[in-house]
């Protein structure tokens, strides 16, 4: 009983350390983006690292960085998974977004379970109309998630689906593509990529939301392309034998991104993590640099598209910067 005890203990004064420095990891990464290297510098910026890309790299191909529950900013330490905002978020080079709305008093109210987030369809939108106006280059991938499981699915995919056609008509949405769509088409757009199936626009087929690996179906642009999402959210504890088995998987789906370079599949991983016993908070200070590692001593063609919590802070950044040179050094022009 004592040994529980203890154990216990050194599991909530470790994450509680973890958050202390992880709240300074903002004012870090801060000093980090405005002080990195002239190498760096010279190859991209966090808001631009896609535009000198080669326009006929298919998407699929690129490794590019992305944030797992991207409205979950700075709220309760079970419940946050990110410091910066969204426009934040995509000057840190994030290209990916997962978005979970309830659709609540005729809008998309973004939610994290219970945790209402404050944060709408309409706001998040004219974050990513802004940013594509002033990086006309680069592209989104918007994962769109129907939070709150009590809620029929009807009215969701029908608002949704009035949405994006309302935002391609707009110019800033484009509904209809998938992996293995060239870069040249998807610059200065929005991808939505539903996880609710049967939309309008590109929607995942299969996608269990367990704690595990998904072979599903991208489906959309006339294709049915393989999606690999690796997604063991449930880490048990913050030590090392749960972080290790995390990260194994992770580095499992990177590798399967890796050797499928040839073919039309994509490739969605999440080192994202959580569970009574292990905060997102000290998952992500625990994961985000072996992740950071792997990828930049392994020589990768690819690593897939990788969703990370806090890449606002000093180990997200670097695990950004990591799929960023990835794709640098694999597609420039």
């Amino acid at each position: 009983m004592k040994k529980i005890v203890l154990t216990l203990a050194t599991l909530v004064s470790l994450q509680s350390c973890t958050s202390e420095q992880m709240t300074d990891n903002k004012e870090q990464a801060q000093f980090i983006n405005s002080n990195i290297s002239q190498k760096n510098v010279e190859l991209y910026s966090g808001s631009r690292w896609m535009e000198k890309l080669n326009n006929n790299t298919e998407i699929g191909k690129l490794s590019i960085p992305g944030t797992h529950d991207s409205m979950s900013i700075k709220n309760y330490a079970f419940s946050s998974n990110q410091y910066g905002t969204i426009e934040e978020q995509l000057g840190a080079g994030a290209r990916i977004f997962d978005l979970r709305f309830n659709f609540e008093n005729g809008q998309f109210m973004g939610y994290h379970g219970i945790v209402r987030l404050n944060l709408t369809l309409e706001q998040v939108m004219a974050t990513f109309e802004k940013f594509l106006k002033n990086n006309p280059n680069e592209f989104i991938v918007a994962i769109f998630k129907k939070e709150n499981n009590n809620q029929e699915k009807e009215s969701w995919v029908k608002y949704y689906n009035e949405k994006m056609h309302n935002y391609a008509q707009l110019g800033l949405v484009m509904e209809q593509w998938n992996s293995n769509n060239k870069l040249v088409d998807c610059r200065g757009k929005v991808l939505p990529m539903s996880r609710e199936t049967y939309t309008n626009s590109t929607f995942v087929q299969g996608w269990s939301g367990n704690p595990n690996f998904s072979k599903t179906n991208l489906i959309g642009n006339g294709f049915y392309n393989t999606l690999n999402i690796s997604d063991y959210y449930h880490v048990s504890t913050i030590l090392g034998a749960s972080i290790n088995y995390k990260f194994e998987k992770i580095k499992e789906n990177i590798d399967r991104a890796n050797g499928n370079s040839s073919t039309h599949d994509a490739f969605l991983t999440y080192c994202s993590g959580a569970s009574t016993f292990a905060y997102p908070v000290a998952v992500a200070d625990r994961v985000n640099p072996k992740v950071a590692e792997y990828i930049q001593q392994s020589n990768l063609k690819s690593a897939g598209w990788i969703m990370m919590d806090f890449i606002n802070s000093e180990k997200g950044n670097k695990l950004a910067n990591s799929c960023i040179q990835t794709s640098i050094t694999n597609f420039s022009e």
